[in-house]
């Protein structure tokens, strides 16, 4: 599995999302460290990218499917301001 897997929804993950917490943030960059668990995120609005410590940067905005891997470091950089439904180790 990559690190940052990024994709189109499909019906049955926007109605699972869209009944899960959201998350929102103002533009900003930081360092973020994920823990053990998966984190599937159906993306509402703005937009984003994490830079993985090995240089790739993968990129997000409204009405994208983003899975990130436990374990994961990375560099969270919103360039306009994002919210975000999240799940944590869904079979998504």
């Amino acid at each position: 599995m990559e690190q940052v897997f990024v994709r189109r929804p499909n019906k049955e993950q926007i109605e699972l999302l869209s009944k899960q917490p959201i998350w929102e943030h103002e533009n900003a960059t930081w360092d973020a460290e994920y823990d053990e668990r998966v984190e599937t995120a159906l993306i509402i609005t703005g937009k984003a990218y994490v830079t993985t410590y090995d240089g790739i940067k993968h990129y997000f905005q409204a009405g994208d499917l983003v899975t990130f891997s436990p374990n994961m470091k990375c560099v969270w950089t919103v360039t306009e301001p994002i919210s975000k439904h999240y799940i944590f180790d869904a079979k998504i």
